[in-house]
């Protein structure tokens, strides 16, 4: 798991602002694979936490389809 140091750092306070998140995430996982690292996160999003303001815009349209 990515230790939290990283969320301190200035770089990572907006993270739509980076140019290839995957590529970061391999810089600090050397193993790091997109589909693998897509399936462990999911269970760790918190909505209320995310700051990637196209997150909270996927996040807020699909909470509004499946109330619908």
């Amino acid at each position: 798991m990515i230790e939290h140091v990283h969320d301190r750092s200035a770089k990572y306070r907006n993270p739509d602002a980076l140019g290839s998140p995957s590529q970061e995430l391999r810089r600090v996982i050397q193993s790091y694979q997109k589909r693998d690292g897509a399936r462990r996160i999911a269970p760790l999003l918190l909505p209320e936490r995310n700051r990637s303001s196209s997150f909270q815009a996927l996040y807020r349209s699909l909470s509004c389809l499946a109330s619908s």
